[in-house]
């Protein structure tokens, strides 16, 4: 078995900072682990730009910045901006940096809060970003929309999976 990668220090680059580990030496998962996990086979030196973009549309933000750390050529492609701007508006629905000067930054911060994408749907056919702005909106009274809204589907929910007034246990919800 091949021993762990190490990257040295350069550039961008800040989700790799690890404060018991030197900056200069930060040791990655293995190459061919990552490469099983996310079900690739080509070598990532090798593939075209075109496969390489395809890839990061496809793949999460995560993934994404393990395969950076990867390759040179995927690195490279990692280091343009319109294509982290576009991951973050498919990802997220987010239209402007966030802590950061770069849509990179923007990405590793909204990827490591576990954000939400603002584009998907809500049960009513509602993207989030309209039900936040219609809670913005009403301010101080949005926080109690918002939770209405919650049990309003909730409520939904267990009305569907009722069966002579009990839950069908394959939809029991605690």
């Amino acid at each position: 078995m091949s021993s762990p990668s190490i990257l040295r220090r350069g550039g961008s680059g800040r989700h790799w900072k690890n404060p018991e580990i030197p900056e200069e030496e930060v040791k990655l998962p293995e190459k061919d682990q990552i490469m099983k996990r996310l079900h690739l086979k080509e070598d990532l030196d090798n593939l075209s730009s075109n496969r390489m973009r395809m890839l990061f549309n496809d793949l999460s933000v995560e993934d994404i910045l393990e395969l950076c750390s990867l390759s040179k050529n995927f690195n490279e492609m990692c280091s343009k901006e319109l294509l982290w701007k576009a991951k973050i508006w498919s990802s997220y629905g987010i239209e402007k940096k966030y802590g950061g000067e770069t849509w990179r930054e923007t990405a590793e911060l909204l990827s490591g809060a576990g954000m939400i994408n603002l584009n998907n749907r809500w049960y009513d056919g509602r993207t989030y970003r309209q039900i936040l702005d219609e809670a913005l909106r009403r301010g101080k009274e949005g926080w109690n929309h918002m939770e209405k809204i919650m049990y309003e589907v909730l409520d939904k929910i267990i009305d569907q999976h009722l069966v002579g007034g009990k839950i069908v246990e394959e939809y029991r919800l605690w």
